[in-house]
C-alpha cells in the first residue's frame, strides 16, 4: 500500500507539469500594440505608468489612466525604458490550461479515491462478521479510485476554463536619435 501510494503522490507531483509547458512569448512592436490595451511602463527616473494604451507618436506615447479613460497623458518615448503590454490567455494556452488543471483533478482525485477505498476496505476487512468473500473489500479500491479520478477530471476541467492568467509581453520601443 506504501509504494502504491508513493506511486500516486510522484505521479501527481510530475504529470502536470509534463501536460502544460508553457513558452514565454517574444516581444512585440509598439504599432502592433491596439488602442485600449492594458499596459506598463518605467520611466527613465523609475516611475511606474499603467493604464490604457491611447496611441503613439513620433516621439510620444498616450496612456489613459486606469481609473480615468477621459484622462489621456503623454509621456515622451526617450523617457520610457521599458514598456509591457497586458495579455489573457489566449485559445490555445486556455485549453492547456485546462488539460493542466484537469490532469491535476484526475491525479488528486485518484488519489484520494485510492485512500477512501482503502480505508473502507480496512474498515470492512476488521469487521467480526467478516466472511470468505472478506478479501473482496479491497476492490473498493480501484474503485472508489475510478470515481475520485472522474470527479477530480471534472472539476479540474471547471477550474481550467474559470480561469486565465494574465502575462506581460515586452513591446519593442523605437529606438530615439539622440
Amino acid at each position: 500500500m506504501k509504494l502504491a501510494s508513493s506511486t500516486l503522490l510522484g505521479m501527481a507531483l510530475v504529470a502536470p507539469g509534463i501536460l502544460v509547458a508553457q513558452s514565454t512569448p517574444a516581444s512585440i512592436p509598439l504599432d502592433s500594440v491596439s488602442i485600449g490595451a492594458s499596459i506598463r511602463a518605467r520611466t527613465d527616473s523609475g516611475a511606474r505608468i499603467s493604464g490604457t494604451f491611447a496611441g503613439s507618436g513620433a516621439e510620444s506615447l498616450f496612456v489613459s489612466a486606469s481609473n480615468c479613460y477621459e484622462c489621456i497623458h503623454r509621456y515622451a518615448l526617450s523617457s520610457i525604458r521599458e514598456l509591457e503590454l497586458g495579455r489573457h490567455g489566449t485559445a490555445g494556452e486556455q485549453t492547456a490550461h485546462v488539460f493542466a488543471d484537469a490532469g491535476w483533478g484526475v491525479l488528486i482525485g485518484l488519489g484520494a479515491g485510492a485512500i477512501a477505498g482503502a480505508a473502507a476496505a480496512e474498515h470492512a476487512v476488521k469487521q467480526p462478521n467478516c466472511g470468505e468473500f472478506c478479501g473482496l473489500a479491497w476492490l473498493a479500491v480501484p474503485y472508489f479510485a475510478a470515481i475520485g479520478g472522474g470527479a477530480g477530471l471534472v472539476v479540474g476541467a471547471v477550474v481550467g476554463i474559470g480561469t486565465r492568467e494574465r502575462y506581460w509581453l515586452r513591446v519593442e520601443l523605437p529606438i530615439s536619435p539622440h
